[in-house]
């Protein structure tokens, strides 16, 4: 695949520490390494982070937000989005290898999460601003930031079908039964376990999970998640 330089200049906003590394860098792509073990193909090590935000910042930036999921996204969306991001992170080096497939899939479920959880935050001011009792009042008053005109299309295409409102009930009864959360934070699993073999030359799951359910003065998760502790140490 030819990548081409983005035609059109990028608004820094908030990938300030992306474009200062990346001219610090000669405005060469920065270096990105993937984790292989866990068949997810994640990005991890020093400019994951850079990365991760700049995924997010451009499906902020570029998808509309009245599709279903992320694999109804028009492709030359997607496309400009890899396109970016070869720009500023080296993927070319990827581009013949056995992994290169797998890291664009990574790549894409990158995307579909930041979608997703773009979509949960829209629906969450959807109700706070009129919902479903009074949706003409709540496409009157679109999240800050947002085209007026966009935000009555997710509303009009998305949040009042039927199939939406049904599928969002199936999620909410899902979400009650889920066991316990974490407090992994903005870090993911290939990141944490990337830098504990970087740093121990061994991946520390157990450990790990522990301190993802287990937070300072917070304490355990619930007690559930306590349990489930003790009984993986009693193994």
């Amino acid at each position: 695949m030819d990548v081409a330089k983005p035609a059109k200049k990028r608004s820094h906003g908030k990938n300030l520490n992306l474009y200062d590394k990346f001219q610090k860098n000669g405005s060469r792509p920065l270096p990105l390494e993937f984790d292989y073990s866990s068949n997810q193909f994640r990005a991890v090590g020093e400019n994951y982070q850079l990365f991760v935000r700049l995924v997010s910042n451009e499906v902020d930036r570029h998808a509309p937000f009245h599709y279903r999921s992320w694999q109804e996204v028009p492709g030359e969306i997607k496309m400009s989005i890899l396109t970016t991001l070869h720009h500023y992170f080296d993927l070319q080096r990827y581009h013949n290898t056995e992994y290169w497939e797998d890291i664009k899939q990574g790549i894409q479920s990158d995307c579909a999460n930041r979608y997703k959880d773009r979509k949960t935050k829209f629906k969450k001011h959807f109700d706070k601003v009129g919902g479903y009792d009074n949706s003409e009042r709540a496409k009157t008053k679109p999240p800050e930031g947002m085209n007026p005109d966009a935000w009555v299309r997710v509303i009009e295409e998305l949040f009042t079908t039927p199939t939406y409102q049904k599928r969002s009930q199936a999620n909410s009864a899902n979400r009650s039964k889920q066991l316990y959360g974490s407090y992994h934070g903005t870090q993911s699993y290939a990141q944490r376990r990337y830098t504990e073999v970087q740093e121990t030359e061994v991946a520390k799951h157990v450990e790990g999970w522990r301190e993802m359910h287990c937070k300072g003065s917070s304490g355990w998760y619930n007690e559930l998640a306590e349990t489930h502790w003790v009984s993986a140490c009693l193994v």
